[in-house]
């Protein structure tokens, strides 16, 4: 994997009480604190949000999961365009693939959004 050269430093100014709970952020999600930093910044700032850790690995489950349930449609329409006719038995398997499938994505979905639910609970609590 090419390294990303960073080159740039942008300087802020913070209070103590800022700093000291950017840092226990930080520390919580494994991540350095300008990497943590830098995280948040690009979220915030539209630029995109940067997968780590855990996250990055949901994401990719949650593809993987996407282009599983894409496969079984394509499927699915591949055997009614070509005119035969498909048994029940072969239906409902497909369809079952496809709920199958959605059910995984749902759950890592909810998944996700319990966890960043809960950080900002978790960093609304230290702020206050």
């Amino acid at each position: 994997m090419k390294k990303i050269e960073r080159k740039y430093n942008l300087n802020v100014r913070l209070t103590e009480s800022d700093k000291l709970l950017l840092e226990k952020s930080a520390k919580r999600s494994g991540l350095k604190l300008s990497s943590y930093a830098r995280t948040i910044l690009r979220a915030s700032s539209g630029l995109g949000k940067s997968y780590l850790g855990d996250d990055k690995e949901i994401i990719k489950s949650l593809t993987k999961e996407i282009n599983m349930v894409g496969r079984n449609i394509n499927q699915m329409a591949k055997v009614l365009n070509s005119g035969d006719e498909p048994s029940d038995k072969r239906i409902i398997d497909g369809l079952q693939k496809v709920a199958d499938g959605y059910a995984k994505f749902e759950a890592l979905y909810f998944s996700m959004c319990l966890t960043a639910s809960d950080e900002i609970k978790n960093l609304k609590d230290e702020a206050s």
